[in-house]
């Protein structure tokens, strides 16, 4: 019985999906503030875009990541993904071939300015199923560098959660001046 249970626990958390905690890049240390966590399910890029949107950390949705700078890929290098396992981030020139956009942001594609690709990528080169390589996939050759491949091709995945900004109420910069006003009436009364 007690082996009965230890294996359905065993077949339980192997079907969950796995991922590490996720990690911040905190801006202390003169990161964005956001934070990452690479999903070792394998998934083709599609899936694996319809999945980060779907997970959470922090109250905020994720999204296929985004690499800005030379600082946040060695962050990612270093923190997020050590052992270089090949993953799916969220770059595609799938809307024009040979232009880069970041797609999964939460505002919108962005262009790619900052760029890691391997000697010769981002290729195009046509696979063996006639697909294109329109999807930006990272570590896979040259160890930290980029690679451009069809979606169909199966990886991890990195997940970027942008934490989410505690707007200023409207009303708070008004309290601030009412009570300014009153502490210079009775100031007047005083004297």
């Amino acid at each position: 019985m007690k082996l009965l249970s230890l294996s359905a626990l065993a077949l339980a958390l192997a079907a969950q999906t796995a991922a590490a905690a996720p990690v911040q890049w905190t801006t202390g240390s003169g990161g964005n503030g956001h934070w990452y966590e690479l999903v070792t399910e394998l998934s083709t890029w599609v899936n694996a875009r319809t999945s980060a949107a779907a997970r959470t950390h922090a109250g905020v949705n994720g999204y296929l990541a985004t690499i800005t700078s030379a600082a946040e890929q060695a962050f990612l290098n270093t923190a997020v993904n050590p052992t270089s396992v090949a993953a799916w981030l969220g770059g595609s020139d799938l809307a024009q071939e040979g232009t880069w956009l970041w797609v999964t942001e939460p505002g919108g594609p962005i262009p790619v300015i900052y760029a890691n690709w391997a000697t010769a990528e981002p290729n195009n080169q046509i696979d063996t199923f006639g697909s294109d390589e329109d999807y930006l996939q990272g570590w896979r050759f040259e160890v930290t560098k980029w690679n451009d491949n069809p979606s169909a091709y199966p990886y991890a995945y990195v997940v970027e959660y942008t934490p989410a900004t505690v707007p200023v109420p409207a009303a708070l910069p008004l309290l601030g001046a009412g009570i300014a006003s009153l502490v210079a009436l009775r100031r007047r009364k005083k004297a």
